[in-house]
């Protein structure tokens, strides 16, 4: 599809994953090679002039170990300098593994990126850091924020001093060990049932379908208020330092089918601040999409853009595979929006590596009917996790316009 002189096209990603099996294919005698992860999906995204994605992985060195469990993660440097070559500008830091080697791992992470030439927001080196980012796109103001409910600190002891915290933005207090589980230095006989459990067991045992990442209660709590307030303020303040602001929030209930009432109720505080468009990510599934009757947009979870199917912490049945890249296009005349398109993805794995596909260039390519079925079926399935809406058949495009589907949106 030919870009429009006189549009913008902003792009935002679901998580950037990096599982095990994906650094072990693309290690190399002089180091690693991700290219193979990315390079099919350079034509969608290249007609966009800034791509948004959430680096669900710190860059902490070889040092530090690589990813050697299913649920924490560090990967090497050539993921993020591959995903740059396709056309990623820019990464959100402030997730649930943005710890996952500690504030070493934080910091060199930043690092990184700044060498590669990646812009990104979420976490900081200095506490004078501005917490938003600001950048003029075709001469509209944009404001991005980044916010996360915690950093998996009640498994990996990871929770901040007081004077640390500005390290990466919180709109939910960090955990403490639960009585009881994992970190929890309690009975005798749990600490040594604890040890002798497989992490595979743990993991098959676990329940893995998270309602939220909180309760109503926590909304405003006393543990929690300052927090929030410091995501609405930032939200309220870039609104007038900016034509739209793009809250992109870690947030949601893994593997669920359904948005959780905790993360509805800090998203809509999020638009009464001021927010434009917010979009979040985490419960590594596709969730529904919402306009409200002034074309702000929220994205209640995009998937995951690059993950190894079937492997580690997988939930089946949750088409997890599958992710959204949304595209929100702006006229440079007017400034305003003009459009909301998406297109569908699907990560396969591969002799290569897992890679990532346009599910339009997968499905052109299969002469199997058995398998193009199942695509179809799955597309139907992953368009109504989107959208709320049965579609028996739909033709199989490189990109959808949100007008298709819906009435709401202006799409004269």
């Amino acid at each position: 599809m030919k870009k429009e002189d006189n549009i913008i096209r902003i792009s935002f990603l679901g998580d950037l994953m990096c599982t095990i099996t994906m650094t072990q294919k693309a290690e190399r005698k002089t180091g690693y090679d991700f290219k193979p992860v990315f390079e099919n999906i350079k034509d969608s995204l290249i007609n966009s002039d800034y791509v948004v994605g959430n680096l669900e992985t710190p860059l902490a060195g070889a040092d530090c170990l690589y990813t050697f469990h299913p649920t924490e993660f560090n990967t090497p440097d050539e993921f993020a300098l591959a995903a740059y070559e396709v056309g990623i500008k820019m990464f959100t830091t402030a997730n649930n593994h943005s710890l996952d080697r500690g504030l070493y791992g934080l910091k060199r992470t930043l690092t990184v990126l700044d060498q590669i030439g990646i812009e990104h927001v979420g976490t900081q080196l200095r506490a004078d850091t501005e917490r938003t980012f600001y950048k003029t796109i075709g001469g509209i103001k944009c404001a991005f924020i980044s916010y996360t409910y915690d950093t998996n600190s009640p498994w990996m002891n990871n929770k901040l001093k007081e004077e640390d915290l500005y390290h990466i933005n919180l709109f939910k207090e960090q955990e403490n060990f639960p009585k009881g589980g994992e970190g929890y230095e309690g009975p005798v006989f749990r600490r040594v049932l604890r040890s002798i459990v497989p992490d595979l067991i743990k993991d098959i045992i676990r329940d893995r379908s998270k309602v939220d990442c909180g309760e109503l209660n926590d909304v405003a709590s006393s543990r929690n208020k300052r927090y929030e307030d410091s995501l609405f303020a930032d939200i309220k303040r870039a609104k007038y330092k900016s034509d739209y602001v793009f809250v992109c929030l870690h947030i949601g209930g893994q593997y669920n089918n359904k948005i959780g009432a905790y993360t509805d109720k800090i998203v809509n505080k999020c638009k009464e601040a001021g927010a434009h468009y917010v979009i979040c990510n985490h419960p590594h599934c596709v969730l529904p999409i919402s306009l409200d009757g002034n074309s702000n947009l929220v994205a209640y979870a995009l998937g995951n853009f690059c993950y190894t199917p079937n492997w580690g912490y997988y939930v089946d049945g949750k088409y997890s595979e599958y992710s959204i890249v949304l595209h929100l296009l702006f006229s440079t005349g007017t400034k305003k929006i003009c459009d909301i398109r998406f297109s569908i993805l699907k990560s396969v794995d591969n002799k290569i590596n897992t890679q990532v596909y346009n599910i339009y260039d997968l499905y052109r390519s299969e002469t199997n009917n058995r398998i193009l079925k199942k695509t179809e079926k799955e597309l139907s399935s992953v368009l109504y996790r989107l959208l709320k809406l049965h579609i028996e058949k739909i033709e199989i495009k490189e990109e959808y316009s949100i007008c298709e589907f819906m009435n709401k949106f202006p799409c004269d």
